[in-house]
């Protein structure tokens, strides 16, 4: 099974570039996910690889081959869309052997395939229902199933859970990591939500405005982030980005004013997430402000500090409750503290 191959790949209409430069290698038998704000080219990047967009200035290939002039039919791709795409008026059987069909297969290795894919997606008891007698789950499996029953050589999953609630999304990320080892084909999968890129990618490439801003494995994605987009994109909640004033060895905002070892001097953005501030006395702070916010999630204690416009996050036990407005000092991991250019937001040596 062939990996995919992006070499300065780019996608203009008009004057609006929708995919800038992007370079990237997905590796045989990979799963990576695109991760994006809406508009930020990642599916855009996608339906290049599928060939249902042509490309303006680069090079796609699907293992060695170069498929930049190759019909999407013959790049032996399959497609999983959020909406399903389902034929309502065939059986799930009939909507996993229209592949088959299309793709010529022996009508006497129908069954045996649908059989087979029937088991993996779990669909066997279902065979002679249409679409609208199946749940979203189910129907998702059908469209995963009709993906997979033909063994593509890559996978394209375009937000393919997005249209349902938060625990069948929990249940059908489980099941779409089972399958994909598995069955180890190639996969890319475009989504929104950081929290199913994160648990399901090998490999996240984390897109803006088109650029491809990094693309790396997840946890070294959340504990090193390469720009301040990033590190407020990934995480729940987000990395905490303050603008302040390096000088004279002292980073200070409205929020914060604390001791730096480093001898920058002017405006950067400090980097901070939740899980590395902690609630001290006045003597060992590093930060105070006014309680905007205390939200008990279950597990823990989100609370929100503020100082003007400035407002900062941190985690608490869940068993602690802060009245709003009362004030608090807290203070934070030097060594967990990252800085980030204001202008541009790459990630500075500080």
């Amino acid at each position: 099974m062939p990996g995919i191959i992006l070499k300065n790949v780019t996608k203009r209409w008009g004057a609006v570039t929708a995919v800038d430069n992007v370079s990237l290698e997905v590796e045989d038998g990979e799963f990576v996910a695109f991760l994006g704000p809406s508009g930020c080219g990642k599916t855009t990047t996608m339906r290049l690889v599928a060939g249902l967009e042509q490309i303006t200035e680069g090079e796609i290939y699907i293992g060695d081959r170069l498929v930049n002039e190759v019909d999407p039919r013959k790049r032996d791709v399959s497609m999983v869309f959020q909406n399903y795409s389902l034929f309502p008026h065939m059986t799930v059987r009939n909507n996993l052997a229209y592949p088959l069909k299309v793709s010529k297969v022996p009508r006497a290795d129908h069954e045996r395939m649908i059989s087979d894919t029937s088991k993996m997606v779990e669909l066997s008891d279902l065979l002679d229902r249409k679409p609208a007698e199946l749940s979203g789950g189910q129907r998702q499996r059908v469209a995963l199933g009709r993906a997979i029953i033909r063994r593509p050589k890559v996978f394209l999953m375009d937000e393919p859970l997005s249209n349902m609630d938060a625990i069948l999304r929990q249940s059908m990320r489980a099941e779409l990591k089972n399958l994909h080892h598995r069955l180890k084909v190639t996969t890319i999968y475009v989504t929104h939500d950081q929290v199913e890129a994160m648990t399901l990618a090998t490999r996240v490439a984390v897109m803006k405005n088109g650029v491809l801003q990094q693309f790396d494995q997840p946890s070294a994605i959340f504990e090193n982030p390469a720009t301040s987009f990033v590190a407020g994109f990934v995480g729940a909640p987000a990395m905490n980005l303050i603008e302040g004033e390096i000088h004279n060895r002292r980073f200070a905002s409205a929020l914060i004013n604390c001791p730096m070892e480093t001898d920058f001097e002017g405006m950067v953005t400090l980097g901070v997430r939740p899980l590395d501030i902690h609630v001290c006395g006045r003597d060992e702070a590093c930060g105070v402000g006014r309680i905007y916010s205390s939200e008990m999630t279950g597990e823990q204690t989100i609370v929100t500090v503020a100082n003007g416009k400035q407002q900062i996050s941190l985690k608490e036990s869940k068993d602690v409750s802060r009245p709003i407005d009362d004030e608090l000092h807290f203070r934070f991991e030097r060594g967990r503290c990252f800085f980030f250019d204001v202008d541009d937001g790459r990630r500075l040596a500080i």
